[in-house]
């Protein structure tokens, strides 16, 4: 589909188009959410690649996903604070259920694995928050969907929590 944005942008890039998003949430008066989601384990990055891929496929082609650093992801979502939560537990829920082996290539459930293969599981932890209800600026909004991202992570990981839907 051409126009279509299907790929991961730079944290440079993503924080742009954060503050374009609010200048025009501020001017049109509508919301829109900022999630961070960050992998638990440790893995190689070839895990954080397709982590990448997963968070793609469960959005819409108007929202936007970026990479923060090797781990960690943000995700701009034309939502307000309930769909977002639903899309956030769908993001975590595709990554919990996806398996890796040891090669890191996907493999079907059931599927003979050659000698020495392991299946991997990973899991992430989420924090979101709505703009203007949560933040009335990039900073604000990135600090709310941050201190969210710690808690869950503090409280073991694989969690998702979306400011006023704790």
């Amino acid at each position: 589909m051409p126009g279509t944005f299907t790929t991961i942008v730079n944290h440079d890039l993503f924080n742009y188009l954060l503050d374009l998003e609010v200048k025009r949430a501020t001017r049109y008066s509508y919301f829109f959410s900022l999630l961070f989601l960050e992998i638990d384990q440790e893995y190689r990055p070839e895990v954080s690649d397709t982590a990448a891929r997963l968070i793609l496929n469960e959005i819409r082609e108007v929202d936007i996903v970026g990479k923060v650093e090797t781990k960690r992801f943000s995700v701009l979502l034309q939502a307000e604070t309930k769909p977002t939560l639903y899309i956030a537990e769908r993001i975590r829920g595709r990554i919990l259920n996806y398996t890796f082996n040891n090669h890191f290539n996907h493999k079907e459930p059931g599927a003979n694995h050659q000698a020495g293969e392991k299946d991997l599981k990973i899991t992430v932890s989420v924090g979101g928050a709505c703009f203007p209800t949560h933040g009335s600026d990039a900073g604000e909004l990135t600090a709310q969907a941050l201190l969210l991202l710690d808690k869950a992570r503090v409280e073991g990981g694989n969690k998702v929590y979306v400011l006023d839907l704790l």
